[in-house]
C-alpha cells in the first residue's frame, strides 16, 4: 500500500511542475482505487473481535498504538511480550515500563486475551 501511496503522490505532484499525460492521470485514479480497496479489505479482516475488543495475540503494532492510545514504545513492548511469552496476561502488560494505572485500565477495558488459535 505504501508503494501505491508513493506513486500517487509523485504523479499528483508532477501536475504542479509539468503537464500530466492521460495515461498518468488514469494510473493515479487506479492507484487511488487500489488504495481504497486495500483499506476496505483491511477493515473487513482487522483483528478486533466480535465484541469490538482488540485481540492482543493478533493485533498489529499500529492497532495497539492507535486503539489503545499508547506510545509506539509501549506497543512494541506489548509485541515483544507476546513473542517472548507463551501466554499474555493483563498482569504481564501491567509490568511494561510506561504502563501506569490509567493506561492499565484502558488496556483492560479494550483488549481481549484470546488464545492464538481463536
Amino acid at each position: 500500500m505504501g508503494a501505491y501511496l508513493e506513486r500517487t503522490y509523485k504523479l499528483t505532484n508532477k501536475g504542479v511542475h509539468a503537464s500530466v499525460s492521460k495515461l498518468e492521470a488514469v494510473k493515479t485514479v487506479f492507484h487511488v482505487y487500489l488504495i481504497a480497496a486495500d483499506l476496505l479489505d483491511y477493515l473487513r479482516t482487522s483483528s478486533p473481535t466480535a465484541s469490538g475488543k482488540l485481540n492482543v495475540y493478533t493485533a498489529s503494532i499500529d492497532e495497539l498504538e492507535s486503539v489503545l492510545g499508547v506510545s509506539r514504545s509501549i506497543a512494541k513492548a506489548i509485541i515483544r511480550a507476546r513473542a517472548e511469552n507463551e501466554e499474555v496476561t493483563i498482569e504481564l502488560i501491567g509490568k511494561i515500563r510506561g504502563v501506569g494505572p490509567k493506561t492499565f485500565r484502558r488496556i483492560a477495558d479494550t483488549v481481549v486475551f484470546a488464545p492464538r488459535s481463536a
